[in-house]
């Protein structure tokens, strides 16, 4: 008779536990898939800060070297190396005592009117554009000629006046588990430093 009386309520244990789980279960799913991706995207975020300050920090120690650009730029690249991480874009800039960008250098294209700055495409970006040395070096109709670091008046490198020189670096990413949908994810990072003074 005691048998009885506790075999119902087992039964309706066993139900309460099948509710719970069905509520828990999609939580951890949610907590996990959330927690991996934002884990993921600040690592990525890393990646481009690092890129950013390897870039400052190459181009303020070549200061007025006609290819300083160039070589910040294959340190800007070598942060990234093989990865989910596309880099879009880097703007060179003079970063002034405010450290910002000039307003003129704030797109997406490159410019050639004579502004402190040089921005770099996605296409300038390839292996075969930074390989080849006729596109670098502050050559007419080169990617650095707008802003050509061997001229003294642009790229300041003595004690007293010295640059204070910017790399923003620009990247997207795909989000990995879908958990935030299937699309990119926009990653900015901007960098600044004091041109190594030579005098």
């Amino acid at each position: 008779m005691l048998w009885n009386r506790l075999r119902p309520a087992q039964i309706n244990q066993r139900g309460g536990v099948l509710v719970e789980v069905t509520i828990v279960i999609p939580l951890l799913v949610f907590l996990v898939l959330g927690t991996l991706e934002l884990g993921l995207a600040f690592s990525d975020s890393q990646v481009v800060t690092q890129g950013a300050r390897n870039g400052a920090r190459t181009v303020s120690q070549m200061s007025n070297n006609p290819v300083a650009d160039h070589e910040a730029l294959l340190s800007v690249v070598a942060a990234f190396g093989p990865g989910d991480i596309t880099l879009q874009r880097v703007t060179i800039f003079d970063a002034g005592p405010d450290g910002e960008r000039p307003a003129s250098c704030l797109g997406s294209t490159p410019v050639n009117s004579g502004e402190n700055c040089n921005i770099y495409t996605q296409a300038q970006l390839t292996t075969a554009e930074l390989s080849d040395p006729s596109k670098w070096g502050c050559g007419s109709g080169t990617y650095d000629d707008n802003w050509c670091p061997s001229v003294a008046a642009d790229r300041n490198p003595t004690q007293t006046n010295a640059t204070w020189i910017g790399v923003h670096v620009v990247a997207t990413r795909q989000w990995q588990t879908g958990f935030f949908g299937n699309g990119t994810q926009t990653i900015t990072e901007t960098a600044v430093m004091r041109m190594e003074p030579r005098d």
